[in-house]
C-alpha cells in the first residue's frame, strides 16, 4: 500500500461520509423547492408564515423573508440597505409573535385564510396591507402583513409585518 493512501476501512468511511453529505445536500435542495412551491402565491406565503409562527420554526420563518439576492433584484442599488431593513423587520416580527401571550394563542389556532390582494406596483407584484386570518377559541383574529413582494424566482416573500 502506498504511504499516505487510506486503508480500506478509511476509504469506506470517507465514501460513506461523502454519500451522507450528498444525501443531505439533495434533501435541503428538495426542501427549498417545496417551500418555494408553497410560496407561489401570497396566500401560500401567508400560510407558511402562520405555520412558522405557530410552531416556533425560526428557520422556516426566516426563509419567508427577502434575502440579499431578492433585495438586490427588487431595489437595485439600494438592495444592501433594504436587506438590513428587512432583517430588522424580520427579527422584530419574530420577537413580537414569539411573545408568550401571542404564542399561547397561536398554538391553539388554525389558519383560515389570507386576505392578501396583490397588485402591480413600482417594484413588480406586491401586497400591501394584507392579513393572515386565523381562528382560535371560535373567534377569527388577524396578523397584519405590511409588505409582500413576488421575487425573481416567482415565489413570494415578506419585507415587513406589523406586530
Amino acid at each position: 500500500m502506498a504511504q499516505g493512501a487510506p486503508d480500506a476501512d478509511e476509504a469506506r468511511r470517507m465514501a460513506e461520509e461523502l454519500e451522507r453529505q450528498d444525501a443531505e445536500r439533495r434533501r435541503r435542495l428538495e426542501e427549498t423547492e417545496q417551500l418555494r412551491e408553497r410560496r407561489k402565491t401570497p396566500e401560500g406565503l401567508a400560510q407558511v408564515l402562520f405555520e412558522a409562527m405557530r410552531d416556533l420554526k425560526g428557520d422556516l420563518f426566516q426563509a419567508c423573508w427577502l434575502d440579499a439576492r431578492d433585495a438586490q433584484h427588487l431595489f437595485g442599488p439600494r438592495g444592501r440597505e433594504q436587506t438590513q431593513l428587512v432583517q430588522r423587520a424580520c427579527r422584530a416580527a419574530w420577537d413580537a409573535h414569539r411573545a408568550q401571550s401571542v404564542q399561547d394563542e397561536l398554538k391553539r389556532a388554525q389558519f383560515v385564510r389570507a386576505e392578501a390582494p396583490s397588485r402591480r406596483g413600482r417594484l413588480g407584484h406586491e401586497v400591501q396591507g394584507g392579513h393572515i386570518v386565523y381562528r382560535v377559541d371560535g373567534q377569527e383574529k388577524t396578523i397584519p402583513l405590511a409588505h409582500l413582494y413576488q421575487v425573481e424566482d416567482g415565489s413570494w416573500k415578506a419585507a415587513k409585518m406589523l406586530p
